[in-house]
């Protein structure tokens, strides 16, 4: 008969074994249960690596947009200025258009002087105010624009194909082509008002303007132009003589009305 050994109850040590069974089945159990758990430390780290990998490739691909976006931008608004041709983008390109097209022969600051001083003695004597009054056209003014900015050229490279100064009775609008090299090319159109200055200095303040088919603040327009040109073709100095120059500027179709007093 076999010998039954009494129960002791001093936790899981106390439990009845027949030949150490019970204490292998606990050894087993505790492993089945550790398993697990470093099963899902695993799967958290992997699914930690998968997050960051993830995250990596979104912050590349909105570099990536974004690079391409500033280069589209940047080569659409450069087409625009039609500074260089930019494939496809420079179909987008318009030549900014004058009022009208004003052709005239180059006029020298002397001949000019001498108009003035031609019309001013057709009138013979000076007004009760001691002032005269004589017109000015477009034509005129183109062509003394043209003599002063092919003067005024800082380099050869550049050419002036078009320049000329077209009169409505809002405002002047100057207008200039010039290319370089085998395909630079600048279109600039300035809308502008005349205003005289102490001692009778005439200047085209600029009220509006634009480069190629892209409208621009006109200060960069007038620092762009410094850039072309090594004088200022916006302050003119009209004189009859020392103490007599522009008083007033009357704007009308194609021509204005020079009033000249004492300054």
């Amino acid at each position: 008969m076999p010998e039954i050994k009494p129960i002791t109850t001093t936790g899981i040590k106390s439990v009845p074994t027949v030949n150490g069974n019970k204490v292998s089945q606990v050894t087993a159990s505790k492993s089945a249960i550790s398993k697990p758990i470093n099963n899902n430390k695993s799967l958290i780290q992997s699914s930690k690596k998968k997050q960051s990998h993830k995250s990596a490739f979104t912050c590349s691909l909105l570099v990536i947009v974004f690079i391409i976006f500033t280069i589209t931008i940047t080569a659409y608004l450069l087409a625009k200025t039609g500074l260089v041709k930019v494939p496809y983008f420079s179909r987008f390109y318009e030549v900014p258009s004058p009022v009208r097209v004003v052709s005239a022969m180059p006029l020298s600051w002397e001949r000019f002087q001498d108009g003035l001083t031609k019309k001013v003695a057709s009138q013979g004597t000076a007004t009760v105010n001691g002032e005269y009054s004589f017109l000015v056209t477009e034509d005129e003014l183109t062509g003394l624009l043209q003599t002063t900015a092919s003067q005024g050229l800082r380099s050869d490279v550049y050419q002036i194909n078009r320049s000329q100064i077209a009169i409505t009775p809002e405002e002047l609008e100057l207008f200039f082509n010039i290319t370089w090299g085998r395909a630079g090319n600048l279109d600039f159109l300035i809308k502008a008002k005349p205003v005289i200055r102490d001692g009778g200095v005439l200047e085209f303040e600029s009220i509006d303007a634009q480069i190629g088919d892209l409208p621009l603040p006109s200060f960069i327009i007038m620092q762009l132009a410094g850039f072309i040109f090594s004088r200022d073709l916006g302050s003119w100095d009209v004189r009859v003589n020392e103490s007599t120059g522009i008083k007033e500027i009357l704007l009308f179709d194609q021509q204005m009305r020079v009033k000249l007093g004492s300054v």
